[in-house]
């Protein structure tokens, strides 16, 4: 959920802005109905076409994540056995939450990996040296290893139907990981030739731009499964699940990390309520009209 890094894709100059959660244990176990923002869906509102954030030449009316289950080699043995019916649960719920939100601007449609992804490697090799700022290292690396076996022909795990979008789709890859980790992002081609290049453009330092070789989706995220699992975190997995996944819509963090009581800007899913249950959350209303759904 903190702004993290920015990535550029191997071998085209891609950028990637990447978001990683620090998170805490859950206490909430209240049911709510879905909320609506305040102080939209009046008569003085009016619906437009929902479009990535503050960019309104991207279209996301047709939004499609296709979802893994993706295990390390050393955690095979410990796969969780009712992986598939997790993430149906979950879809479903960020579905439903997405075209309440989007006022039917925007559609959320996920295509399931029917079999779990296990991975080459044991986790140690996707976390590297510090699983810190949301594991964004996992991320990439279960993502780069997801798009050369499942995305690419020749891949092991090939399936040139569930690898393929339609023209008029957003395609987004979701990671659902055994091991740890909360992060996501979107990736766009920059057109620059070099590291230096991309960090004067985008005025940020180097160090905070990484390279990515994933060409089959515009974004990707990354969540533990054990926050859609375990009971500590299972009442808002849903939540931070949706809250990666709107990084990959350009929408970014409305709290401060870097801050001992990570201080919200907003009280919506981006800001205050990220680990409050998806029933009871919304998108604010400014951040509707930057992704279009209002003008």
């Amino acid at each position: 959920m903190e702004e993290l890094k920015r990535l550029v894709k191997r071998p085209y100059a891609i950028a990637v802005i990447i978001a990683a959660v620090a998170i805490v244990a859950a206490w909430y176990f209240l049911r709510a109905p879905f909320h609506i923002a305040p102080g939209t869906g009046g008569t003085q509102d009016v619906l437009a076409g929902a479009h990535f954030y503050r960019n309104s030449g991207i279209s996301i009316e047709n939004v499609v994540v296709k979802l893994f289950y993706a295990v390390p080699r050393n955690k095979v043995s410990s796969a969780y056995p009712q992986w598939k019916q997790v993430l149906e649960d979950a879809a479903r719920k960020l579905s439903a939450f997405h075209k309440l939100q989007f006022r039917n601007t925007s559609s959320l449609r996920f295509d399931i990996f029917p079999r779990p992804v296990f991975l080459e490697h044991d986790n140690l090799f996707y976390d590297t040296v510090s699983t810190n700022f949301g594991n964004p290292h996992a991320l990439i690396g279960v993502g780069e290893e997801i798009e050369r076996r499942v995305f690419r022909e020749g891949g092991d795990l090939y399936d040139g139907t569930f690898a393929v979008s339609a023209a008029h789709e957003y395609p987004v890859m979701g990671i659902v990981y055994e091991g740890v980790g909360a992060a996501g992002g979107v990736i766009w081609e920059s057109g620059l030739g070099s590291l230096e290049e991309v960090a004067k453009e985008l005025q940020i330092p180097k160090e905070m731009i990484f390279q990515v070789g994933i060409e089959g989706t515009d974004g990707f995220f990354l969540l533990n499964r054990q926050f859609l699992t375990d009971f500590s975190y299972k009442p808002y997995g849903a939540t931070l699940l949706y809250h990666e996944f709107a990084h990959t819509l350009g929408v970014p963090d409305r709290y401060d990390a870097s801050s001992q009581t990570d201080e919200a800007f907003s009280d919506d899913i981006m800001g205050g309520r990220r680990r409050e249950p998806i029933e009871g959350n919304y998108l604010s209303a400014q951040l509707l009209k930057d992704l279009g759904v209002f003008k």
